[in-house]
């Protein structure tokens, strides 16, 4: 506990209200800050995205801490293979951002950094994933560590922080599912895996009960998903998954059509193509 006296400094107690010591107004902030009594940005927007805050208290907060309501934001996500290096991502990040006063960033966690960023002109409501790339980038470079990172649509209240952070939460939660190759994923460009992430379990497996029976699976062999998985990367194109897998391209018509035998799918053809890509993430659904 604290309380301000006469010549401006502050004395601390303990919960019994025993003086305990006698500071200046700076350090008793940076102590009310130290152990979460005091105010900041990165607190507030900490409690904010967990929407714990009515909308009278966030205009009150936001007022005291001179935030400028007028911009847009995004939340970022960044999560580290190794969080024990989250905090030295933390400080690479503050250096990239240091310039700005708008853009927050703090621990969400153990193992998770989060960024409230500003959107402050139509050139950067659509270079979100290049600033994502910068940060990887950093990181990468400096410390030589696996980070994936995910973000949200732009908002402009205040109030819209929860969502936000749960637009970029799921986006995480669906590229570690679905797409696995990609270190950043944006809630807007997630397609199908969107689609998929949001269907019920019942929904899920009629679909796949309807497309492959009572199994409600593909009954393929890890390499005929990886190979048709490939097919598909390359928008159907035979030749050039044939050279990306360095097989004949007769020998990949050969495997395509097992493929059809097994699945009733010739993926070859645009409609079965696209039932076979959602019946793979289905099954990663299912998990």
């Amino acid at each position: 506990m604290g309380r301000k006296n006469e010549k401006n400094k502050y004395t601390v107690t303990d919960h019994e209200g025993r003086e305990v010591a006698v500071i200046d107004k700076k350090d008793f902030e940076l102590f009310l800050r130290s152990y979460g009594g005091g105010d900041s940005r990165e607190a507030f927007f900490s409690e904010l995205i967990k929407g714990g805050l009515s909308p009278q208290m966030t205009a009150k907060r936001a007022g005291n801490l001179d935030l400028d309501t007028s911009v847009k934001r995004r939340i970022y996500i960044i999560r580290l293979k190794n969080p024990a290096q989250l905090s030295a991502s933390m400080e690479i990040i503050g250096q990239i951002f240091a310039d700005s006063d708008e853009d927050i960033l703090f621990a969400n966690g153990a193992d998770e950094a989060v960024l409230v960023s500003a959107v402050r002109s139509k050139k950067e409501l659509t270079s979100a994933s290049d600033k994502a790339d910068l940060i990887v980038s950093m990181i990468n470079t400096e410390l030589m560590e696996e980070v994936r990172l995910s973000y949200s649509k732009s908002f402009e209240e205040l109030t819209d922080a929860a969502n936000a952070y749960l637009q970029a939460k799921m986006s995480m939660e669906i590229g570690l599912l679905f797409y696995e190759d990609r270190l950043v994923c944006g809630y807007d460009d997630l397609g199908l895996g969107r689609l998929v992430y949001g269907l019920d379990i019942k929904a899920c497996e009629e679909f796949m009960e309807e497309h492959f029976g009572e199994k409600k699976k593909l009954k393929l062999s890890e390499d005929e998903l990886a190979m048709a998985g490939k097919f598909l990367e390359r928008g159907l194109n035979l030749s050039e998954t044939a050279r990306d897998l360095f097989i004949h391209r007769n020998t990949l018509v050969y495997h395509l059509e097992k493929i059809q035998k097994k699945t009733g799918l010739d993926v070859r053809k645009f409609d079965d193509a696209v039932i076979f890509k959602i019946a793979l993430m289905i099954e990663r659904r299912l998990g």
